[in-house]
């Protein structure tokens, strides 16, 4: 759990470089402080809040972080999610031990707080990144069935045929080379599904698939870098 603290100080000064970077709006600062209040202030103990807010909130926002972010909040989401698979694992474990559990009230501060961060969005969008049901049906099914609806998908790869493609590259082969990084990127996404934590998953388990997640997504960092 110790550890656990110190990823979260990390995250917290990773996000608020981005903060910084991006800027903040100041009525939606003192909002976001008040509902930082209300789950200080929540009774229910303070490492099933902890569990909450990181498999029900933070597992809905980094992924929406990565598809809607700009460069550095995608890098941000990306490092964070890895440390959060283990929190939530760690979290699952220790709550289950002490016989702790959820209270109705902390899963409407749940649901409060998941409404105030996309109540900007539409919630009739054909684009369900953008589209504000999408996202708190997936809170309420990790809330409720640890299970997230997001699927690990790449950005175009289209960029790697580019600069680095000599000018004497045939199209031919810039359309084999195309098909062959797709074929190999669905192959990973079909291999290495994302996953998501369950209270009765062995720590064991969890590290491992933490594992394999981490390579999968540096293979795709290192593609959408290229």
């Amino acid at each position: 759990m110790e550890s656990n603290i110190q990823d979260e100080i990390k995250h917290d000064l990773a996000l608020n470089y981005c903060a910084d970077a991006i800027g903040v709006d100041e009525k939606d600062e003192a909002e976001a402080k008040r509902l930082r209040q209300a789950w200080i202030d929540h009774p229910d103990h303070t490492l099933m809040k902890a569990l909450i807010a990181e498999r029900a909130i933070f597992f809905v926002l980094l992924p929406f972080f990565r598809f809607c972010g700009n460069a550095g909040l995608r890098e941000a989401a990306q490092s964070i999610s890895r440390d959060e698979q283990v929190h939530v694992a760690c979290g699952s474990i220790i709550t289950r031990e002490l016989g702790l559990s959820v209270s109705s009230s902390l899963d409407l501060l749940r649901k409060a707080t998941i409404n105030w961060v996309f109540e900007p969005l539409a919630a009739n969008t054909p684009n369900k990144y953008i589209n504000k049901k999408f996202w708190l049906e997936s809170s309420d099914r990790l809330m409720y069935e640890a299970k997230l609806l997001v699927s690990r998908k790449l950005r175009p790869v289209g960029s790697l045929l580019s600069s680095n493609i000599m000018p004497e590259t045939y199209p031919n082969t810039i359309s084999f080379q195309y098909e062959k990084l797709t074929m190999v990127v669905s192959k990973i996404q079909e291999t290495f599904p994302p996953y998501t934590p369950t209270p009765g998953d062995s720590l064991d388990l969890i590290m491992y698939k933490a594992g394999q997640s981490s390579v999968v997504e540096y293979i795709e960092q290192l593609l959408e870098d290229s």
